[in-house]
């Protein structure tokens, strides 16, 4: 069969992988009995080079009338090109974004296999890949924050700069079946990701993928956080299953080890909060004020560690108050303490058995 091929070899090393590309296909037409037809046309940088547009219509409709597109790279180094001293739509990247709308090419299909023999060249270390990994990720293309309105303004003596971040239940309907549908030819195990703790778009996202759920019923259907599954994708998870600790210093090193374990957490505020519904509050020795100090988190969370392996983390360990105070709250759970860890152990903290910490930290008196 003959196929019509246009090919975007774009910029910086574009040209050489789709140069390198041709060949592949060639020698595939070769074996199997097809014959493919090149055209090139400009987008990104080179075009804005020779036509002052990073995709010019002309180059978007050569581009419709063709079998498949054949893309190499398009942009340069930000803040050091000219490219990138235009207005936003001139820019090299304003071109991908044309002609994935010209095109509608809303699916993004990235599959991730590690090949047993490049093993090695993997950055992940050994015990995390294990028999290695074979996942296919698909990526909505042609909605949210990339194709929303933005603008820049001065308020009040200020930039003031808006992106909005809009979706549809048909983007999100048709991405979703998409990824159904891959998942059906596969090991039938969907994870949608999202922000729905925080936003809107990514409420209504999670709604409609669990409509679409209901069409596969084969499909075992997970939601997960983004910014955990980021870090999911990349680590083991270990062996805690939550973490705990109380506000201020100690949010940051809680957080990280979150971040790093992919693990859920919950902060212990100084007080009730308003997302908190049926605050539980303890109360301990403060060693900084000298007087009571209260630690809160929300029923919710107590309910959530209820089975779980919990470990407690806080920034110093002096006399123990917060960390005694974290322990009765995690005690009204059901969960099992299974550690308790700081960054620093004050005074005679460091040497208590029962603890981790990263180093000793001297008293001292007045």
């Amino acid at each position: 069969m003959n196929y019509n091929i246009v090919a975007i070899p774009g910029d910086g090393i574009g040209p050489e992988i789709v140069r390198e590309a041709k060949k592949v296909l060639d020698k595939v037409g070769e074996v199997y009995g097809h014959k493919f037809n090149y055209t090139d046309i400009l987008m990104g940088g080179c075009s804005i080079d020779a036509y002052g547009v990073p995709l010019t219509d002309e180059a978007l409709e050569t581009a419709r009338n063709s079998d498949a597109v054949l893309l190499g790279a398009v942009g340069g180094d930000v803040g050091n090109s000219r490219w990138y001293d235009v207005a936003p739509e001139l820019r090299p990247e304003a071109g991908l974004l044309k002609i994935r709308k010209g095109l509608g090419l809303f699916a993004n299909i990235r599959p991730a296999y590690l090949f047993e023999q490049l093993a090695d060249a993997c950055p992940l270390k050994k015990e995390i890949i294990g028999n290695g990994f074979d996942m296919v990720i698909m990526r909505e293309l042609t909605g949210g924050v990339y194709f929303g309105a933005r603008s820049t303004e001065e308020k009040d003596g200020e930039l003031y700069a808006v992106d909005s971040m809009p979706y549809s239940e048909h983007e999100i309907r048709r991405i979703a079946i998409k990824g159904f549908e891959i998942a059906m030819k596969r090991r039938k195990k969907l994870v949608s990701v999202d922000k729905a703790n925080v936003l809107d778009t990514s409420r209504l996202w999670r709604k409609v993928v669990n409509e679409v759920a209901k069409d596969y019923p084969e499909v075992e259907v997970s939601h997960m956080l983004v910014d955990n599954c980021a870090m999911q994708l990349v680590m083991n998870p270990g062996q805690f299953d939550v973490i705990l600790t109380a506000e201020a210093k100690g949010i940051p090193l809680a957080y990280e080890m979150a971040r790093q374990s992919g693990k859920y957490w919950i902060p212990a505020r100084k007080g009730p909060k308003l997302y908190m519904r049926e605050p539980v509050i303890i109360e301990d020795q403060s060693i900084t004020t000298k007087g009571k100090q209260k630690l809160v988190i929300d029923k919710k969370d107590i309910e959530y560690m209820d089975g779980k392996r919990i470990l407690i983390v806080d920034d110093v360990i002096s006399t123990g108050g917060s960390l005694h105070a974290l322990e009765t709250l995690a005690a009204k759970s059901t969960g099992t303490v299974v550690g308790c860890c700081a960054a620093l152990a004050e005074g005679d903290a460091a040497k208590r058995t029962d603890i981790f910490f990263l180093e000793p930290l001297p008293l001292f008196l007045h």
